[in-house]
């Protein structure tokens, strides 16, 4: 962007990702910036360890075990699948993994994780080091990438414990919603939600534990237990944010600040570690709004 024949630096930060969490390497500080727009999503929350995020998985399938229930995770086919079955094949590795099957049955998660596995050169020193004894971080015997739609219909007749992670992460559309329908009037199941629910979807209904939910236009009682696994989202929580503004304010510094892609109370709050970091007031643009930059 030009004005008065200088070029003015702006940075958008869709989604400014997270230290410590596998796979994806660190995310970079930054020089000066005019102007930033950044996103929010977590700019209230503080994610949990990824050894308190294994800790708590594991908990649920053991609990799966012990019940002979079925786990149903709404996941995204891109990054949050690809993290899930990381742990568990670190959970596998360490021998602590629980006997059961594990499912993941949607055809773009295969397709993405087979492009993972193409670059794992690239990866994060994590997963660097897991290379030396694991030479594929995305399998374990007991995990099953379901392809057609025959073999994920004849997972709902399938007896015993087990693991099904299926798209779409907000539980829209897709083939988890069919899972759901079958798994919600049960309470030896577990839904397991990992990731941003926005308002007024199923994900969300859901993760509230509302008494009824709707599938398919029916009314189903939610009688399976409900369980959110935090931590697993590869966008920035509060400390993230705070590390990455701090890093760009000794590098130059942030001129004018907006904050999008969060609901109200997590922007506003963002809004507060931001302000000691850019010369102007951050702005949290309203749906409609317009500005110059």
């Amino acid at each position: 962007m030009e004005e008065h024949g200088l070029w003015k630096r702006v940075i958008f930060s869709g989604d400014l990702g997270r230290r410590g969490l596998p796979l994806l390497r660190d995310p970079q500080p930054i020089g000066r910036c005019d102007v930033l727009i950044c996103e929010s999503t977590y700019g209230n929350r503080v994610h949990p360890r990824a050894s308190d995020i294994k800790s708590e998985l594991l908990k649920i399938l053991e609990d799966a075990v012990a019940n002979s229930g079925r786990v149903i995770v709404p996941a995204f086919s891109l990054g949050r699948t690809q993290h899930l079955v990381y742990f568990l094949n670190e959970l596998f590795n360490e021998g602590a993994l629980p006997p059961i099957p594990v499912f993941v049955d949607s055809p773009l998660s295969s397709r993405l994780t087979k492009i993972y596995r193409k670059h794992l050169n690239i990866m994060d020193s994590q997963v660097q080091a897991l290379l030396q004894q694991d030479d594929d971080p995305f399998s374990f015997p007991w995990l099953t990438y379901v392809g057609s739609t025959q073999e994920s219909k004849a997972l709902n007749s399938r007896e015993g414990a087990m693991v099904i992670i299926a798209a779409s992460g907000m539980c829209e559309n897709g083939r988890v919603v069919h899972h759901l329908a079958q798994a919600v009037k049960d309470e030896q199941n577990t839904i397991a939600i990992i990731g941003y629910q926005a308002a007024h979807t199923l994900g969300r209904k859901i993760a509230e534990r509302r008494k009824y939910v709707k599938i398919f236009d029916r009314d189903f009682t939610l009688n399976a237990q409900v369980k959110k696994l935090e931590g697993l989202s590869a966008h920035a929580d509060v400390h993230d944010f705070k590390w990455w503004f701090e890093t760009a304010a000794q590098q130059g510094g942030i001129g004018q600040a907006f904050l999008v892609h969060g609901e109200p109370d997590s922007s506003l709050a963002l809004a507060e570690v931001l302000r000691e970091y850019c010369d102007e007031e951050p702005v949290i643009p309203s749906r409609g709004d317009s500005f110059e930059v």
